[in-house]
């Protein structure tokens, strides 16, 4: 008489269907069932400790029938390379995790706002961690929260939930090294079947790899079968894909897809308690729309008479609280809605759906959108007002410094550099050529302008390598000069020295089409500029320094033409007193044309200005000032202001890695709006 044997177990006496061992009827360890936990249905939720959140969460009519899905939904997962069981929930948005997983040293200082069931929002810690769902070890930002019905709540941010560690997959033959190595072998040596064993994870998966150094499989003549232990490879990007698609989730969660669930939501729903009342009275007081119920829903009639804008009368589907934000979700954020603005979103929304305060929730949903937000444009967000710089009189008290080039066509001794300064005062400029923008060859060449013209008080410059090496703050100690930096990206700051270095560039290279050593003639450009009156202040910059006109080439040819005998000297002490009352007047002038030239350029750059500030620790985006192409993002962040230095300037640094901080002109940031996650109902209310 032939033997019963079962193909699972390997073991004689039963057939697989009456396996004692099948996955499908072992419960997990600890896990009770949901009728073992029964109590009262009315008992009031803040009475209840909390270790029997979860079970009276389970006992509630509507959970209870859902528990038998969610079994189908657990998995193993590894978390910190260590075993947990795992949950998946299509309706979250978030992973969260419960906090005795993960250590102290894995949480962050950040926090995350949540949507827990019944709608309340929460503001959760954060973590760090190693988590591998069966798709290989990454490193993913988790939400800690205690009250889970499973110690991992795997959301929608990790992609596709297919699972290589699923408990429904064929277990293959163990060969007789995995036995050895785990112990499964018969005391006589006979390979049996592995023993499956319900939400057993695998051995920790191998470090994954970075992505740039992918090695492709090697090819095998006996392939060996993949046991338990290990998660697939991952598919050579050579050769196509054999696996068959994996099937999309719903495109609503399951509380949300039944029609049945939507008329009790409708039903019960405390925001369309006044749609309710409405509900078969007609056209309401204004005359534009009307309720009326249908097969158990509200559908919500308009009106466009007497609209100015001509347009067809809608039936819309009056929604419940729960589906709206799934459904702004599926109207701006998936492919077919392309991320578009409030009022196209709002306008695709409202052609089949409405509920109170539509207008306003698509407002706030496109405005906490982090694509929109990062992906916008560099101009979305006004400038700050113009802050005009000090008036300062007395001749190089300060001044600005810059480095221009490289200059595409060397010099005759190979310089493709120039350092320029300019006089805050007199407007007075310097070049310098230069062979390379070292630390030394900067501070040589500064020494040899200030040995003319004297050493300033402040000198203004932007934050390069060169100004901020030790070497030169070194100089500036010694010299007794203050040193001041304008924040990154934001030349307005050293606007005078900027405009000055094109105006050079301008003349270099109307020049050096004829003279292809512009280093020999940048003296006579430099007296160009030196000679005519600035914009500004109404005298040219030799004017301003030495009280009196300078001698140009058109002086010369004036007095060859008149002639003139020349003047007596004039006695050196009625010289310097005439020098100085010259130079006085024109100070008061000066002073004047200054005042007169900054509120004519506020009046034009505050035009479309606006007064932004931020506060400490709120969230900022960073304008990219340079992008790689066209479809790259515009703003990267979020950071987080620190400090603020002066009314325009802040201090932020990045929420991701809190050890660099950086410096930022008001004109380079914009506010941050977060998102409240959202958390499907299967997660118990909190305390």
């Amino acid at each position: 008489m032939a033997t019963v044997r079962c193909y699972g177990c390997n073991q004689e006496g039963h057939y697989k269907q009456h396996c004692p061992n099948r996955p499908e009827l072992t419960r997990p360890a600890g896990r009770p069932s949901p009728a073992a936990h029964c109590c009262d249905a009315g008992a009031p939720w803040p009475e209840a400790p909390e270790e029997w959140w979860e079970q009276l969460h389970e006992a509630d009519p509507v959970q209870a029938a859902a528990d038998d899905n969610r079994r189908h939904h657990r998995q193993a997962v590894w978390i910190n390379r260590r075993p947990a069981e795992g949950l998946r929930d299509s309706g979250a948005t978030i992973t969260l995790v419960r906090p005795h997983l993960v250590p102290p040293s894995d949480r962050l200082q950040s926090t995350v706002a949540v949507r827990v069931a019944g709608g309340k929002v929460l503001r959760l810690e954060t973590a760090r961690v190693h988590l591998d769902w069966g798709n290989g070890e990454k490193e993913v930002r988790v939400g800690l929260l205690r009250q889970l019905p499973a110690e991992v709540l795997l959301g929608n941010d990790l992609g596709q939930l297919i699972s290589a560690y699923s408990t429904d997959a064929a277990t293959p033959v163990t060969t007789r090294q995995q036995s050895q190595r785990h112990g499964r072998g018969t005391p006589n040596g006979t390979q049996v079947r592995s023993q499956p064993k319900p939400l057993r994870p695998p051995k920790p998966p191998r470090p994954s790899r970075p992505p740039n150094s992918y090695r492709p499989p090697r090819p095998s003549r006996h392939p060996k079968p993949l046991g338990p232990s290990r998660a697939p490879r991952p598919p050579s990007p050579l050769t196509p894909r054999r696996d068959p698609i994996p099937s999309l989730p719903p495109v609503l969660p399951s509380p949300w897809s039944t029609p049945e669930t939507l008329r009790h939501q409708t039903q019960t729903d405390p925001t369309l308690q006044g749609y309710r009342d409405r509900a078969g009275q007609g056209l309401d007081g204004q005359g534009k729309d009307k309720v009326e119920w249908e097969d158990g829903l509200l559908y919500r009639y308009t009106v466009r008479e007497g609209a100015k804008k001509k347009q067809i009368p809608q039936k819309q589907l009056v929604v419940p609280q729960g589906p709206r934000q799934e459904l702004l979700r599926l109207a701006h954020d998936i492919p077919l809605s392309g991320h578009l603005g409030q009022t196209k979103t709002r306008h695709r929304l409202a052609r089949a759906f409405y509920w109170p305060r539509l207008s306003n929730d698509t407002r706030d949903y496109c405005r906490t959108c982090p694509v929109c937000q990062k992906a916008g444009k560099a101009g979305d967000h006004p400038k700050a007002p113009l802050r005009p710089m000090p008036i300062i009189q007395e001749p190089f008290s300060r001044v600005a410094v810059d480095i221009v080039g490289p200059l595409p066509r060397p010099s005759a001794t190979g310089k493709r550099y120039i350092l320029t300064v300019v006089d805050y005062a007199t407007r007075y400029p310097e070049a310098v050529a230069l062979a390379n923008i070292q630390a030394d060859t900067v501070a040589d060449a500064l020494l040899r302008v200030f040995t003319r013209v004297g050493f300033p008080r402040e000198i203004l410059s932007d934050q390069g390598t060169q100004f901020t090496a030790e070497l030169t703050q070194q100089l500036w100690r010694l010299c007794g000069v203050k040193a001041l930096h304008s924040a990154p990206y934001h030349p307005q700051t050293n606007g005078l020295c900027e405009r000055f270095n094109g105006t050079l560039k301008q003349l270099i290279r109307a020049f050096v089409h004829e003279n292809r050593d512009w280093e020999k003639y940048l003296p006579h450009l430099l007296f160009a500029y030196r000679e005519v009156p600035q914009e500004s202040t109404g005298y040219s910059p030799f004017e301003l320094l030495y009280g009196r006109r300078v001698r140009g080439p058109l002086d010369l040819v004036r007095a060859q033409w008149e002639g003139a005998p020349e003047e007596d000297g004039v006695p050196v002490v009625e010289y310097v007193l005439k020098l100085r009352e010259r130079l006085a007047d024109l100070q008061g002038f000066v002073q004047e044309n200054m005042e007169t030239a900054q509120a004519q350029q506020k009046a034009w750059y505050d035009r479309a200005a606006c007064s932004r500030s931020f506060c400490v620790g709120q969230k900022v985006l960073v304008l990219k000032p340079q992008r790689q192409n066209k479809l790259q993002a515009a703003w990267q962040g979020p950071y987080k202001v620190v400090t603020q230095l002066g009314d325009t300037t802040y201090v932020v640094v990045s929420c991701a890695d809190t050890r660099i901080q950086r410096t930022f002109h008001v004109n380079m940031l914009k506010a941050f709006h977060e998102r409240p996650e959202t958390v499907d109902s299967i997660c118990a209310p909190a305390a």
